[in-house]
């Protein structure tokens, strides 16, 4: 079978075309992006609570895995969840030790450590401390929101 030359040329032209309206996504923007959301993330935990920052960061198909019970899916069952914790006596924090992006620049993760400082009830500190990794995917806005998050526990200082 032949193939004529127009055609060769048109589908060459339709591939030019194609690759031409595919958007170009600078993936050092887009890491720096994640990272600064990921980053903000854990500054709102330390100023506002779990509560504000684990809702406002978190896509609405999200999945929260737990320690010791099952996942916690989509945005209103972690609210829910989440609420009981708004009268907080803790302060979770954490700091990414590494992060990536897909070339699409629309999925991402980010890998670090964290600290938990509870108030105990006779006003003395205590330290607990973990890994986490979280998913991120971005929105219809174009925002990073969370998708998927969780972490473990170490017997030693991470943060």
């Amino acid at each position: 079978m032949m193939i004529s030359k127009k055609l060769i040329y048109l589908l060459v032209g339709l591939g030019l075309l194609a690759a031409s309206c595919t958007p170009q996504v600078n993936r050092e923007e887009a890491l720096q992006s994640l990272r600064q959301t990921d980053r903000a993330f854990s500054d709102l935990s330390v100023k506002k609570g779990v509560y504000e920052a684990f809702t406002t960061y978190a896509h609405d198909s999200v999945i929260k895995l737990q320690d010791g019970a099952l996942p916690v899916i989509g945005k209103q069952n972690l609210e829910n969840v989440f609420a009981k914790q708004k009268t907080q006596n803790y302060t979770l924090e954490w700091r990414c030790h590494r992060a990536d992006v897909a070339a699409s620049g629309e999925l991402g993760y980010t890998f670090g450590v964290w600290k938990l400082t509870a108030v105990s009830a006779t006003g003395e500190d205590k330290a607990f401390y973990g890994n986490y990794m979280t998913v991120w995917k971005k929105d219809a806005s174009g925002a990073w929101k969370f998708a998927v998050d969780g972490g473990n526990s170490t017997p030693e200082q991470a943060l």
